[in-house]
């Protein structure tokens, strides 16, 4: 119906534009030559075709009946023109395309872009960025050293060395019963490294005195100024048995029968004793009395402790004061 109704539009503008130029061209008599054709035609034409005033004044009538008022022509030229907007937004020619595509595009760049924009951004940005990424990391994290580090670390300082509580064995071969208890310790921090024998008869096979020799023990781990304790029972010195230098005392075994018959102790290294060797390093060992009599009974010090005294009691054998028992002491070696 828009397509019948353009058309019928355009014959009217054509109609009235084909009109109106007739009129101008009677009007300014053109001549005939103006018109091709042969004389004859062009007479013939002219006699019997050329238009009358009254035929000028009906035409001129005519086109004005056939005329749009003007209200026509305005509708007529919304019309068009909005069907002309209607055809450009449906698409052009080729021709069109290609002159759209000479048009050179500008881009709108905003006018407060900053000027310092890094143009090396990495293009090897990982994508696989984890997005659960913890958020509550906690602020109150332990500053505080725990108290309970130890204080005995090694340090570049030497080590230091000091004798243990001393530990007391039992009566060998049983307890003094009414006689006296002859106590005899080393001072403190001294070590046994020795003893004075005493034999009340040459051949017998007892034990009637002894004095130990007592060697002091320094911080160190070194041995000093040796000490000789009062006697137990008989005073003199008919055996002197000693340990080798730089040993000391760990005592071994006693033999007793109805009195002590004899002493034997190993001798230990100092050094071995100090290093805490699982075993021990024996450098010799030493007996009282040398004698046979009675029984063998394992008295030792525990490993890593020394021999630091023995008590004694005497007892009437055979009309005469001997040892009747002994009950010796060991400390151990403490480190610090």
């Amino acid at each position: 119906m828009v397509c019948v109704m353009k058309c019928s539009r355009s014959a009217l503008l054509l109609r009235a534009s084909a009109a109106s130029l007739f009129s101008l061209l009677t009007a300014c008599s053109l001549p005939h030559a103006a018109f091709p054709g042969t004389d004859g035609q062009a007479q013939a034409t002219d006699a019997t075709d050329t238009p009358s005033a009254d035929d000028h004044v009906d035409v001129l009538r005519t086109d004005a009946e056939d005329a749009p008022d003007a209200t026509d022509v305005q509708d007529r030229d919304e019309s068009s023109d909005a069907d002309v907007l209607v055809d450009a937004a449906d698409g052009a020619d080729a021709d069109d395309a290609g002159s759209a595509a000479d048009v050179p595009f500008v881009m709108d760049v905003p006018s407060d872009m900053p000027s310092d924009m890094p143009s090396d951004v990495p293009n090897d940005v990982p994508s696989d960025v984890p997005s659960d990424m913890p958020s509550d990391v906690p602020s109150d994290m332990p500053n505080d050293v725990p108290s309970d580090v130890p204080s005995d670390v090694p340090s570049d300082s030497p080590s230091r060395y000091r004798l243990g509580s001393p530990v007391v064995f039992a009566w060998t071969p049983d307890g003094p019963g009414a006689s006296a208890v002859l106590t005899r310790r080393c001072p403190a921090n001294s070590i046994v490294v020795g003893a004075n024998v005493d034999l009340a008869r040459l051949g017998t096979t007892t034990l009637d005195g002894y004095q130990l020799l007592c060697a002091a023990f320094s911080n160190n781990g070194t041995l000093g100024m040796v000490t000789t304790l009062p006697a137990a029972g008989g005073g003199s010195s008919d055996r002197m048995p000693r340990c080798n230098t730089g040993a000391v005392a760990v005592l071994g075994s006693i033999r007793a029968g109805a009195v002590i018959d004899d002493v034997l102790s190993d001798c230990e290294t100092l050094s071995s004793l100090l290093a805490a060797m699982p075993v021990s390093m024996v450098a010799n060992a030493i007996r009282f009395t040398g004698q046979m009599g009675g029984s063998s009974r394992t008295v030792r010090c525990a490993l890593g402790s020394v021999l630091v005294g023995m008590d004694a009691y005497e007892e009437v054998f055979e009309t005469y004061p001997r040892i009747g028992g002994l009950r010796p002491v060991c400390a151990p070696i403490e480190r610090y």
